[in-house]
């Protein structure tokens, strides 16, 4: 028999002994689109999703007459599940079920499982609270973040035990009311730990409301944020470095976002100079300082700069706020401002420098006048060029006289090789004689090599190189080695007393710039200092550097000059390089302008690994390419050795 006492159940079906359709209503045609289920005896367990039919089976191979009732998809005739709760019976002979389509409940119970379990293993503080600050939930990790035992029961609990008092106050009087009238509130809290520390966080708190559209509670997700904080600091901390450094610069400095070209910052000098209030000047474009036609000037400026991604300069005129006017250099370069991309404006006040040019040109005009009368001179003189050509002659064998007497009392290179097995000098005088010098001097277990640039170069340079030598002579006998640093001090003094320098007007300003370096062979160390010129290395396969005090030998600046001690281990040292600043301020190649420092850093490394014999031929060979057809311009000397080479 059917039992017909649950009528209000969306569908009606019914099942023989073996679970086969015998009866289905039109609402089950309907809802799943099949027509032939009895007429072909159709299995209703078919039609069950497989994962369901293990929790129904005994539900049908129980013979005995029971009630029966469970969950479980089944699929339409498009291949679809549908969720369906059946309630009936099942009889000795029929099976009678009715069946309710939960479709969207039993999805909507899927989403609120996973979500709990996403809100479980999130590592932010998540919670719910009612009107009255009663809390409904918290999950696991908010528990964790507050110090609070998991198997705590918070629905005993106030927010105000979560938060310290401070936080509970902004929570209860400004972002529950905000919530409730916006929807939801964001801002930054703390959190109370256990042991009664606070916890910063960044907070959301939502409002939730029924069906009805009445309030129904609070939730909230608090994230730490105590490396965010921390980080804050340091930025902060930087920023006030990176402002004192750039309010200390002479020079105005901007810094100007470059899509909006608003100011963004600024220094005092800017403020200062220009009479600008600074709210006059955040946030207002770059270009409103500038008038046309200097106002384009400054556009194209920008405009280069963000094109090429480099530094670009130019020349304008700056208003100030009392509508004076400067002549101004810009320069404008990208730049890395905390993180943010930005232009970086430098505006140098020329004014004054511009002025100086007017009177350099002034100087010039009256140098020209000067140059024609010269040369009317020479012109009358010219008749006096043969008695002129047999002074010359004379004076060119004296020269040459000097020179005799200069080669024999410098050392040889052939000396200098028979101490370091491994070595070369590169000596090329401008003139007959030089200002150019090397000296060397072996004082028990230690090596003592200077390298020397005299002012000027012929005579006047050969003289001064003399004397360099001579006292260096003197010097080094009763100064300790391994202090060339003193040795460089008392070579000042006693420079300065020859010449008797004491710095006067019109005074000759005789000097010399020098690098002495000390070797140790006993206890493989190297000392070294330099006054003007640096030394060069190249210590395990990498090209070092040791940067020389910026002040000369004699010129009476200062009797007593202090200099720097440089000591360190030569044992991984293949190279070490002295040089006067000749080959680096050579002029030639393609442009005609000086070989550079840098270019001679890079040929002598490049070359470092060769024998020494090999890289004095390529600093010939690549001097002579340099000069092509110019002129030599100064003394050359250049002097290279591996400290490891030394003869014993």
């Amino acid at each position: 028999m059917v039992n017909h006492q649950i009528v209000d159940q969306t569908v009606r079906i019914v099942l023989d002994s073996n679970a086969c359709f015998l009866e289905v209503d039109d609402k089950f045609q309907e809802l799943f689109g099949f027509t032939d289920l009895v007429s072909a005896s159709k299995h209703f367990l078919v039609y069950i999703h497989p994962h369901d039919i293990g929790n129904i089976a005994e539900i049908f191979n129980d013979s005995a007459n029971h009630e029966a009732e469970f969950n479980a998809r089944y699929r339409t005739i498009n291949g679809n599940f549908k969720w369906m709760q059946w309630k009936g019976k099942v009889m000795h002979n029929t099976i009678e079920l009715y069946g309710v389509d939960i479709t969207q409940e039993a999805n909507l119970n899927q989403f609120n499982l996973k979500l709990s379990q996403v809100i479980e293993e999130t590592v932010d503080f998540v919670g719910m609270a009612d009107i009255f600050g009663n809390v409904l939930y918290v999950n696991d990790w908010g528990k964790q973040m507050v110090g609070l035992n998991n198997d705590k029961d918070e629905k005993d609990l106030k927010i105000g035990f979560f938060h310290p008092k401070w936080a509970e106050n902004e929570v209860i009087n400004i972002a529950m009311p905000h919530a409730m009238k916006e929807g939801k509130w964001k801002g930054r809290l703390a959190l109370m730990h256990a042991t009664k520390y606070e916890i910063p966080v960044s907070a959301t708190i939502i409002s939730h409301k029924d069906d009805q559209g009445n309030f129904a509670y609070f939730s909230c997700i608090m994230r730490d944020i105590s490396l965010q904080i921390q980080k804050e600091k340091r930025i902060e901390s930087q920023r006030k470095e990176y402002w004192s450094l750039i309010n200390s610069i002479e020079d105005s400095i901007l810094i100007v976002e470059p899509e909006s070209l608003l100011i963004l910052n600024t220094n005092r000098s800017f403020v200062e100079k220009f009479e600008y209030k600074y709210s006059k000047v955040i946030n207002k474009p770059i270009t409103e300082f500038y008038s046309s036609p200097n106002r384009v000037l400054v556009e194209e400026l920008i405009h280069d700069c963000i094109e090429s991604e480099e530094k670009v300069e130019g020349r304008t005129i700056q208003f100030s706020a009392t509508e004076k006017f400067y002549h101004v250099e810009v320069m404008i370069k990208p730049h890395s401002y905390f993180d943010k991309d930005v232009l970086l404006f430098v505006i140098k006040d020329i004014s004054k420098s511009l002025r100086n040019e007017t009177k350099l040109k002034l100087y010039a005009e009256q140098l020209k006048y000067s140059n024609e009368h010269l040369k009317k001179l020479y012109d009358k003189r010219e008749l006096q060029s043969a008695q002129l050509s047999e002074v010359n002659q004379e004076l060119i064998e004296s020269i040459t006289y000097a020179k005799r007497i200069q080669d024999a009392i410098l050392p040889s290179a052939t000396e200098f090789q028979n101490q370091f097995e491994e070595s070369f000098i590169l000596f090329k005088p401008k003139s007959i004689v030089s200002g150019d010098f090397y000296w060397f001097f072996k004082k028990e277990d230690k090596f003592i090599i200077a390298v020397g640039d005299c002012t000027g170069h012929g005579v006047p340079g050969a003289f001064m190189s003399l004397i360099g030598f001579t006292i260096l002579n003197d010097i080094v006998r009763d100064t300790d080695p391994s202090k060339p640093n003193e040795i460089l001090g008392k070579l000042n003094e006693q420079v300065v007393r020859t010449l008797q320098q004491k710095g006067v007007d019109f005074e000759a300003r005789d000097g010399m710039d020098i690098s002495i370096c000390t070797i140790d062979l006993k206890n493989d160390t190297m000392y070294y200092a330099g006054a003007n010129r640096n030394l060069y290395l190249v210590n395990n396969g990498e090209f070092e550097v040791i940067a020389a005090d910026r002040q000369m030998i004699g010129g009476y600046r200062e009797y007593h000059k202090d200099f720097k001690l440089h000591e360190f281990s030569y044992s991984n040292i293949s190279a070490i390089y002295m040089t006067s600043d000749g080959y680096a301020d050579q002029f030639g190649g393609k442009r005609h302008k000086k070989f550079s420092s840098k270019q001679l850093k890079t040929l002598l490394f490049d070359n470092s690994q060769k024998p020494f014999i090999d890289q004095r031929k390529v600093l010939r060979s690549s001097l002579k390419e340099w000069m092509s057809d110019s002129e030599q311009i100064d003394d050359i000397l250049v002097l290279g050795f591996n400290p490891n080479s030394f003869k014993a």
